[in-house]
């Protein structure tokens, strides 16, 4: 296999500004993320606790096999909308991997505020795959 040799200078300012900037795009990303799996404030949360509900990302750990491929297809969808109340859209779209050719889950977070679906959520829904 021929070996490909890198051309980058580490030291051009070009490269610099343009690592910083990236870096710095990958931070903010890993943060909404951050913000979209917590799906709601603290309040939301307890109340969903006292009322012996599991909160959506338990229940989906419990449903998959541990070790199971899982890949959620619009974690930051609705961002910006709602006034950022319905992280996800209220819900949690996924696939669970190659294995389960056919099957996608769609698992609502009650935890949400104003849980009514929302325009965007019926956007999200898995379409069936030809």
């Amino acid at each position: 296999m021929d070996v490909l040799e890198s051309q980058i200078n580490n030291n051009d300012p070009v490269f610099q500004h343009n690592q910083a900037h990236n870096q710095a795009l990958a931070a903010e990303l890993r943060a909404r993320l951050a913000d979209a799996r917590q799906g709601g404030d603290a309040k939301a949360h307890q109340r969903h606790q006292e009322q012996g509900k599991l909160p959506v990302r338990d229940r989906l750990e419990r449903l998959l096999d541990p070790g199971a491929p899982f890949l959620e297809l619009s974690p930051l969808a609705a961002q910006g909308l709602y006034g950022n109340e319905a992280p996800g859209a209220g819900m949690i779209t996924s696939s669970p991997g190659r294995q389960s050719a056919g099957v996608a889950q769609l698992s609502a977070s009650a935890v949400c505020r104003a849980m009514s679906i929302r325009m965007i959520s019926s956007k999200l829904r898995p379409q069936e795959a030809g």
